[in-house]
């Protein structure tokens, strides 16, 4: 999962970003001969060929993160 203080910084600077699964992207079909990647991503954004991925608000990652220190003390 995609957490920690850099996903908190673009979320308090309103930053639009995606959390794209790797897995997913590479296996979207096409052709990649002579395109690097960043480009490759981006043309499959712009053709929506891409999820993002779910990420929890902030409450939910306030709770999960509460319940896991929590099974850390058992």
């Amino acid at each position: 999962m995609f957490t920690g203080s850099l996903l908190c910084l673009l979320v308090s600077e309103n930053i639009e970003f995606l959390v794209i699964n790797a897995q997913h992207i590479k296996f979207v079909t096409g052709r990649r001969i002579a395109i690097n990647d960043t480009e490759w991503i981006a043309k499959l954004l712009r053709y929506g060929l891409l999820k993002a991925s779910f990420i929890p608000d902030r409450n939910q990652r306030d709770l999960r993160e509460l319940v896991r220190y929590h099974r850390s003390m058992d």
